[in-house]
């Protein structure tokens, strides 16, 4: 198989940690393809701070990054706990059609992701402050203590949306008619319902700054002047000047640029347009708020002793209508790019698994900080996975990987470090919910079902033998091998498909029970409760009482 090599400057870059742990700052977007960023080529979307991450003598971005499912939950599940989907529930367990039915949480799901998370590893080992700013989209039922804050799901405080803002914002049919407004959460509480997209990316912005200001100062830093009253009690009570000694992890989760597109008044008064239209906004006032996030990071002393990864949670939607209604307001420029890929999110095509991926290492006092050009740092071509960020975080963070679970990632650290040998021969797993839809191993690529990603009628097509690539030279995939074809020995053949089917055989006997399936009109988050207890039968009448203003502070 092909061997893969990073640029030979990596080699010179060797990391020299301190004792102390680092801080780790995850960045997820929703639905951004491949190639919505200027970095990776696109012509007319600006993302310069993302560059410049990916770009400074500590950073790297990655050619061939998949995520471990095509659509949110699942891929979420995934890179916080280092597991695929089938082991923790995270998945359908219905037949085509009806597992297009089943494939995220919805606001009426009454169970939610209950495996240990990353954030919680590192609170146990480490003692790590956790916070998560943004969608969290892994279950909402408060019944069950599903929404992070407090403690839960490893996690000290939450502010964001519980799922999609689209569920319930306006929604197609038949979600307009049996989900409520979205709300606005801090820990398990309601600020606002429906959320305020006007400012929602604003109030983040703020108060991850917030979070990062005052996780390095040991005195009280002032809140900022915008936070809601509940949210400034919930900030006020984690005592933080207490904590600034201590290491955090930040999980910073952008609603952009998953449809309904939006951007911020501040934003739009301080931004010209993107020639690509608001899908370009949506994107770049993204790259923005992390600009300022950085900043905020090296005002504080702490960029250097920082782990930043950024990611998106998919491919990009090629022909997105939900939450957009049926009264043309759908346009295809609402979706983002896969280039050079074919699909899209919801597919196991590389369009619907390959993403961006940027990795900033942490640095010692004396770890050489020299300049670079944009054509200095080549993209580390090694095939990774999303499941390989647990592992990485846990390996610079010092923390061992439980022994009681299987986990299905790899640390990369040794990879960012200039080495790549433990990579060279791994396969890669990609499933849509249960089952095995592709395995990659090196530069081939075996699909043995395809399927669209978004289509009722579309039931999947099986290939026995698989439909081959070579992922390398046809990343496209759109010329399937035979046997003598590009090198294509039936060795290699038999060698994935034997792999494909040991893989599945583990998976049969690991596989958790599905969590989506189990649903309940009465749990879906209302801030006007009592209005509403006795009038279920009276959809959709009784959401019109599910409203309520954020109160002042």
């Amino acid at each position: 198989m092909t061997h893969f090599r990073p640029h030979l400057l990596f080699t010179t870059l060797l990391l020299l940690v301190s004792s102390s742990p680092p801080n780790v700052l995850l960045i997820v977007s929703d639905d951004q393809g491949f190639a919505d960023l200027s970095l990776n080529g696109h012509p007319t979307i600006s993302t310069p701070n993302l560059d410049s991450l990916a770009l400074s003598p500590s950073g790297a971005h990655f050619s061939q990054f998949t995520v471990a499912a095509p659509i949110c939950s699942p891929s979420r599940s995934a890179m916080l706990t280092g597991r695929l989907p089938l082991r923790n529930g995270v998945y359908s367990d219905a037949p085509p059609p009806i597992d297009e039915l089943f494939r995220v949480f919805y606001p009426s799901s009454k169970h939610c992701l209950n495996d240990t998370t990353l954030p919680a590893l590192l609170k146990k080992n480490k003692d790590y402050t956790t916070a998560m700013v943004g969608k969290w989209h892994l279950g909402s039922n408060l019944a069950e203590y599903c929404l992070p804050g407090d403690g839960k799901q490893g996690f000290d405080f939450f502010f964001g949306l519980p799922y999609s803002h689209e569920e319930g914002y306006p929604g197609p049919s038949p979600e307009s008619y049996t989900f409520p407004p979205v709300p606005l959460y801090v820990n398990g509480e309601i600020v606002e319902q429906p959320f305020v997209a006007n400012d929602l990316s604003s109030r983040y912005t703020n108060i991850t700054n917030f979070l990062l200001k005052s996780l390095a100062s040991p005195v009280p830093v002032d809140l900022p002047p915008t936070v809601d009253k509940i949210t400034g009690d919930k900030l006020s009570e984690l005592n933080l000047a207490s904590r600034s000694n201590d290491p955090w992890f930040i999980h910073m989760a952008f609603e952009n640029p998953h449809v309904p597109l939006f951007i911020s008044d501040d934003y739009l008064e301080n931004h010209s347009p993107s020639p690509r239209g608001l899908y370009g906004d949506a994107v770049s006032e993204m790259d923005s708020i992390i600009g300022e996030i950085i900043s905020t990071l090296k005002k504080t002393n702490q960029l250097d002793n920082t782990l930043i990864l950024f990611l998106s949670d998919n491919g990009a939607w090629v022909n997105p209508s939900n939450g957009l209604g049926d009264d043309g307001s759908v346009s295809p420029l609402d979706g983002g790019s896969n280039a050079p890929f074919q699909g899209g999110k919801g597919d196991t095509y590389e369009g619907g698994l390959r993403v961006p991926f940027i990795v900033k290492r942490p640095v010692a006092d004396d770890d050489e900080q020299t300049g670079t050009t944009t054509c200095a740092f080549e993209p580390i071509r090694v095939p990774v996975s999303a499941l390989d960020i647990l592992p990485t975080v846990l390996d610079y963070a010092g923390v061992e990987l439980p022994k009681d679970e299987v986990h299905d990632g790899v640390s990369l650290r040794a990879l960012l470090e200039g080495e790549v040998d433990s990579l060279e021969e791994r396969c890669l797993f990609h499933w849509r919910e249960r089952d095995l839809y592709a395995v990659r191993c090196g530069r081939l690529k075996a699909h043995f079902i395809t399927r669209s990603g978004f289509d009722f009628k579309d039931l999947g097509t099986k290939h026995d033998p698989p439909l081959v690539f070579d992922i390398e030279s046809d990343p496209a995939e759109k010329y399937p091998l035979a046997v003598g074809d590009q090198g294509l020995t039936q060795e290699e053949l038999d060698d994935i498909i034997d792999a494909g089917k040991k893989h599945e055989a583990e998976m049969e006997e690991g596989k958790a029970k599905s969590l989506y399936l189990a649903q309940g009109l009465d749990i879906m988050p209302c801030c006007d409760r009592e209005n509403t207890a006795n009038n279920l039968d009276d959809i959709p009448k009784i959401w019109v009482h599910c409203t309520c203003d954020r109160q002042a502070a």
